[in-house]
């Protein structure tokens, strides 16, 4: 054990050809020193590897153009339907109807209105792949399924712009009430309609994808949950609307072992941001509406992880503390070890009743 001792202490004297007093103590100190270095070290290559724990950079800033996003073709960016007090479905193209409305707007006015066509949602609407968890699968399956409207995109949706700068285009899902009266259909009154609102105590249900953010969760860092939001539907005698805006979210997440080498995930962050009741427009009377609108924020998380040579650096760091507290421990004990080395090497005792006398070397 004494001649693994990586904490010897120097002597000003050799002792037997040594200029370092090597102890027990000390060779057990070392072995704890090589312990705590491999422990330490294999939890560092495992970070390396495993990246669990990273160093996250927050930045959180407003654009000069307001975001541009895209809505996958291939599924629904939101579910909605209106229902009654008892929480079934309110079909009645003679009370309400409901649309979804892409709205281009240039130089502050309205240029372009496009109607989505509306179906139940299925389950192609949604997205069963794209870190959705079981859980909101099965909910998506109970409650949305068959009961709520989704949009048939014949192309990727994309929305931009905003008023600040004169040029955009929205998403509207508007509610009417019945006007236009026709061979299938006659239309009740503005009394009759206004009284079944409130009777029936309709609300729209409006269900989106709400992100939720795990940076400790290297692969995917971005899942999503449904969320609900559902709004009263007023009178019909004025406009009442909810904005919802949708900020951008960019996650970098540094790959490399030795040097940077970043890999890019993306999403938005639907929040409600303003409601208000304007007046009736009498050229298109809808009397509801949930907009959903670009916002010129941007979120951007930077994870950076452990290198290798962070490895190597921490662990020589490491070592060095370590020799230097058990250094100040076994220069405290080397005292007496002095004491003892020298007493059982250097000078010889004898029983005082013998009286014999023999000659020590040193």
């Amino acid at each position: 054990m004494e001649n693994i001792d990586i904490y010897a202490q120097p002597l000003k004297l050799s002792l037997n050809g040594h200029y370092k007093l090597k102890t027990g103590i000390g060779g057990y100190l070392t072995i704890l020193t090589l312990i705590l270095m491999i422990f330490y070290g294999w939890l560092q290559v495992k970070e390396l590897y495993v990246k669990e724990s990273p160093n996250i950079y927050n930045q959180i800033f407003t654009q000069e153009k307001a975001n541009i996003l895209t809505f996958n073709k291939d599924y629904s960016p939101f579910y909605f339907q209106i229902f009654n007090l008892n929480q079934s479905m309110f079909i009645n193209p003679s009370v309400l109807n409901i649309k979804l409305k892409i709205k281009s707007i240039v130089n502050l006015r309205t240029q372009n209105i496009t109607i989505i066509d509306l179906n139940y949602c299925q389950k192609k609407h949604f997205p069963y792949n794209q870190n959705i968890s079981k859980q909101e699968q099965n909910s998506y399956d109970l409650i949305i399924k068959n009961r709520y409207l989704c949009p048939e995109l014949k192309e990727n949706l994309n929305i931009f712009g905003s008023y600040i700068e004169g040029n955009m285009t929205i998403i509207q899902i508007i509610v009417y009430p019945c006007q236009n009266s026709t061979d299938d259909v006659v239309c009740k009154s503005k009394k009759e309609i206004d009284q079944l609102i409130w009777n029936n105590r309709l609300y729209l249900s409006f269900y989106y994808p709400l992100l939720s953010i795990n940076l400790n969760d290297y692969s995917n860092p971005i899942t999503y949950n449904l969320k609900e939001d559902y709004y009263y539907l007023p009178e019909t005698n004025n406009y009442k609307f909810y904005t919802y805006g949708i900020d951008d979210l960019l996650i970098r997440s540094d790959a490399g072992y030795i040097n940077a080498n970043f890999w890019e995930k993306s999403g938005n962050i639907i929040n409600l941001i303003s409601n208000d009741v304007w007046n009736i427009d009498d050229k298109d009377p809808y009397f509801f509406s949930i907009d959903l609108i670009s916002t010129f924020n941007k979120n951007i998380y930077t994870r950076s992880y452990i290198k290798v040579f962070d490895i190597i650096s921490i662990c020589g760091g490491l070592f060095n503390s370590i020799r230097l507290l058990f250094l100040y421990l076994t220069n405290f004990l080397f005292h007496f070890e002095v004491t003892r080395v020298m007493m059982n090497n250097i000078f010889a005792f004898k029983d005082p009743s013998n009286s014999e006398e023999e000659e020590i070397e040193i």
